[in-house]
């Protein structure tokens, strides 16, 4: 599962020892599923949290491909969408999905690897 790569990199936890706090926030219909991301202790996962105070409060987002993106390229904040399938998700959602359609943002990046 990339995600739990991602959560467990090295790169994440260099993150963390330079002093940024980094939150776990899985969509809603993957909540259920929470058990299978390997979290490490050092990740917050805010549950309790209202989402749109977390993008205010954000520096930077991480996403694997979300309408938050846009939301957080109009408050002029970075975004990385992680999407490590990116080749699946436009063959299979290209109806849905336009990927290249994310490098029209100046602050949206789009990367496939950690």
């Amino acid at each position: 599962m990339q995600i739990n790569e991602l959560l467990n990199s090295e790169m994440l936890h260099d993150l963390i020892k330079n002093g940024y706090q980094v939150m776990f926030l899985p969509h809603a219909m993957f909540m259920k599923d929470l058990n299978l991301f390997n979290v490490p202790q050092y990740v917050e996962i805010p549950l309790t949290k209202n989402f749109q105070d977390i993008l205010i409060e954000s520096d930077v987002l991480i996403t694997d491909f979300s309408s938050n993106s846009f939301e957080m390229a109009k408050m002029n904040k970075p975004t990385i969408c992680y999407i490590p399938d990116r080749e699946d998700v436009q063959k299979n959602y290209s109806t849905q999905y336009h990927i290249d359609k994310l490098y029209d943002y100046a602050n949206i990046s789009v990367c496939n690897s950690i």
